[in-house]
């Protein structure tokens, strides 16, 4: 959106249709909250800081909860805006250190926590995957939009590597690969995808279709920082 989310798994950020249609060819705190063999953020122990004009707005981390088994956690602030661009940078970081940071001071103060849910399926465009079955209660993470990630590395022009759809509580992925360390920038589309369908058919009708799809929806944590979840 993770996160991407930085889907990181920011990601996950993710981070989703108005317009026109989109142009194609762009060269329980301790319980598993992804059953996907991959998330929007790159697996491992990483945290994920988002900006939004140079400020910090949220931050995820994705690894191993105590079970072994892989979770994302997203915290935004007050101040972060769901349909703004923003740039996920991602480092290691363990999970305690993660939590510490955005559970202590004066900036994290009114922050909304959240445990993300994603379900990877295979990009069939003959049978695209149908739409996502989030529980009540569930956010995207992203405002209702469409979105392009790339990596924003200094002095090369930026090569897209996820498009991302959101509605309702749903977040929609096609990646290439997921957001790793390094910084990635996140901007808004324009002209949009009109639907679900019409996003899987315009990421299908790329020269090279991305390789892994998959949805993501958030549930709000209130009491994140008070419960075990490292």
């Amino acid at each position: 959106m993770r996160v991407i989310s930085l889907l990181f798994g920011l990601t996950a950020i993710t981070l989703v249709g108005v317009g026109c249609v989109a142009q194609t060819g762009d060269t329980g705190a301790d319980e598993s909250v992804g059953v996907a063999s991959q998330a929007q953020l790159d697996p491992g122990t990483k945290q994920y800081t988002i900006a939004q004009s140079g400020i910090t707005v949220a931050s995820a981390w994705a690894g191993p909860n105590g079970a072994g088994l892989p979770v994302e956690y997203w915290v935004s602030k007050a101040s972060y805006s769901p349909t703004a661009a923003r740039t996920f940078t991602g480092a290691g970081q363990t999970c305690a250190n993660w939590k510490r940071s955005v559970c202590s001071g004066s900036a994290w103060t009114g922050a909304t926590y959240y445990k993300a849910t994603y379900v990877e399926t295979p990009l069939d465009c003959a049978f695209p995957p149908g739409p996502c079955a989030p529980p009540a209660g569930a956010v995207s993470f992203l405002g209702s939009g469409s979105y392009r990630t790339a990596m924003a590395t200094v002095g090369v022009p930026p090569v897209p590597f996820a498009w991302t759809y959101a509605t309702g509580s749903c977040e929609y992925w096609a990646n290439n690969h997921t957001i790793s360390t390094g910084t990635s920038a996140q901007s808004p589309l324009s002209p949009a995808y009109t639907s679900l369908s019409q996003f899987e058919s315009s990421v299908c009708a790329m020269s090279t279709p991305p390789t892994t799809f998959y949805t993501s929806y958030y549930e709000p944590v209130a009491d994140f920082c008070s419960i075990p979840t490292c």
